[in-house]
């Protein structure tokens, strides 16, 4: 007789002893449900081999960058996957058969990108997989334009608990936390750095870093140069440096901050793509980063900040606070305010909210950075722990465990 038998016949005595008959044949049936799940999910989508069909758009955004941290994470755990490119769906349909699919179908979907639509372009039958959304929203609510049609997914991984809160309000199957991780602090960065960027060293710099085409309004550069502004008329030697993608795309915006900078010294603009040892390098040599924006799904960036070493300043509210505290990010207050309307998805009176911080203390903790180097340090040393905690690892590591709870990776061993 074995310790599991042994162990099972004293826990259903135990059971029916001290649980009243209706809830021990609920907790009865629960137990069995969890031992035969996953043997349903092997046999149900035993067609294809076992695993990952990822479905990602290869381009060089923030959608792109999802996508290369989805691919190192299944590497790191060994899982088998072929990338299919979301904005190829005809690229996908002249393959002649479908030996090469897996069972699991993973789902990069941001809420508003309307992925619901582009899927039925694919020549794939869906219920034969297992399909799984990979989900980001940087509200706190979920339009229900961007809920309809999600009805093909058995369950999503949400980048963080705040995106996993905001869905979890409208779906009735299971949402997991599977969040992002810091991937350049393996970066070496580049030597020749005050003659590649052209920066004067002995300058203290903030630096901001966004996409023109994530929304501006949520970004919010204009909150990092109004605190700039405030901090520049009170210490000599300090800087801003705006990196950014996509400038097209907002050019009458980017034009009103430069307009707003003019005549400023130290102020850098970068709006070409860059290498990750490039943008390694610039955020090493920043004296801080920062982030003054209204909402967030998960911020990549800051937490990579961490990584290198930059202290980082941030609002106190959405995504980011996953992985933030007081520790090792300077939080900046905020209030919620109404969307109105300034974001996709929202319209005027809808009731969606996000942050506005509050650029005074902004100030406060920029001269702060500057002025005192215990604080600065403190903030450095807690970020680097918090880096070292979210890592390619951990993440790979959620992913398998949760795929073999299901019973979807038979066979492939770690």
């Amino acid at each position: 007789m074995n310790l599991r038998y042994i162990t099972y016949k004293y826990g259903k005595c135990i059971a029916k002893t001290v649980l009243s008959e209706h809830i021990y044949d609920q907790v009865k049936q629960s137990y069995y449900n969890f031992l035969n799940k996953n043997k349903t999910y092997q046999k149900k989508y035993s067609r294809y081999k076992s695993g990952i069909n990822l479905f990602i758009h290869n381009t060089q955004n923030s959608g792109g960058v999802v996508g290369s941290l989805l691919q190192e994470a299944l590497n790191i755990a060994q899982i088998p996957f072929r990338v299919i490119d979301l904005g190829n769906p005809e690229r996908f349909n002249v393959r002649s058969n479908d030996d090469d699919l897996y069972n699991i179908n993973l789902i990069v979907l941001h809420a508003a990108s309307n992925t619901k639509y582009r899927l039925p372009l694919f020549n794939l039958n869906y219920k034969q997989h297992y399909n799984i959304g990979y989900w980001a929203w940087e509200l706190s609510d979920v339009p229900d334009e961007f809920y309809n049609g999600l009805g093909l997914f058995n369950e999503f991984w949400a980048v963080s608990s705040f995106c996993a809160n905001g869905l979890s309000k409208k779906v009735k199957v299971p949402v997991l936390t599977v969040p992002h991780y810091s991937s350049l602090m393996n970066e070496n960065i580049l030597s020749d750095w005050k003659r590649y960027f052209h920066i004067n060293e002995g300058v203290f710099y903030f630096t901001f870093i966004f996409d023109c085409m994530s929304f501006t309004e949520r970004k919010n550069p204009d909150a990092v140069v109004e605190a700039f502004i405030k901090v520049y008329s009170m210490f000599e030697k300090v800087g801003l440096i705006l990196k950014y993608i996509y400038p097209e795309s907002a050019k009458d915006y980017i034009d009103k901050i430069k307009s707003k900078l003019k005549g400023y010294e130290n102020v850098f603009y970068f709006e070409n793509f860059m290498t990750s040892q490039e943008l390694r390098t610039l955020i090493s040599i920043s004296g801080a980063f920062i982030s003054l924006h209204r909402a967030e799904g998960f911020g990549l960036l800051p937490l990579e900040a961490m990584g290198l070493g930059t202290p980082v300043i941030a609002t106190e509210w959405s995504g980011n606070m996953e992985y933030m505290n007081h520790k090792n990010t300077a939080l900046v207050g905020c209030r919620l305010v109404p969307v109105e309307g300034r974001y996709v998805g929202s319209t005027p009176g809808d009731g969606q909210v996000w942050a506005e911080p509050d650029v005074e203390e902004a100030v406060a903790y920029m001269s702060r950075m500057i002025t005192d180097a215990e604080w600065r340090n403190s903030l450095i040393s807690h970020g680097l722990e918090t880096a070292r905690f979210f890592t390619v690892e951990r993440t790979g590591q959620l992913m398998r465990e949760r795929l073999e709870f299901l019973g979807l990776l038979n066979g492939i061993s770690q």
